[in-house]
Order: structure tokens, then C-alpha cells, then sequence
């Protein structure tokens, strides 16, 4: 039916096999939080997206893994 939603989960991997982003497809649009993660594995930011519009970033962290303040 065309109200019929589709929705899937996204991984994707750096080279080194260390997942880089992570998310939901809904009907081929990115949509709700994604998750961003540094080549080492540890986190890089998490932004909200709807029906594929990049909405803002919320959180985000330093190579290290240290949470960053709100300056982005």
C-alpha cells in the first residue's frame, strides 16, 4: 500500500572494518539521530535528520572521545 513506510537500519565501515555511521533509512531518506564515529571506533557527532534534511547536530566529541561543548 502506498502508506506502507520503509525503514531500515545503515551501517557503514571505514576501511579498517571500524563502523564509521550508523542510522535509519526511512523510504530512502536518512531520518531520525545518526551516529558518526571516528576511524578509531570511538564517537564523532550524532545529528538528527527528517525525510533526508539534516536538521542539527547535537552532540558531538574529539577523537579522544571527549564530549565537545555546544560550539558547533
Amino acid at each position: 500500500a502506498a502508506s506502507d513506510v520503509y525503514k531500515r537500519q545503515v551501517y557503514d565501515y571505514a576501511e579498517n572494518g571500524k563502523r564509521i555511521e550508523f542510522g535509519y533509512l526511512v523510504n530512502g531518506y536518512q531520518d531520525g539521530t545518526w551516529k558518526f564515529f571516528h576511524e578509531n571506533g570511538k564517537p564523532s557527532m550524532e545529528n538528527i535528520y527528517i525525510n533526508g534534511k539534516f536538521i542539527e547536530t547535537i552532540q558531538k566529541w574529539d577523537s579522544g572521545g571527549k564530549l565537545l561543548e555546544n560550539d558547533y
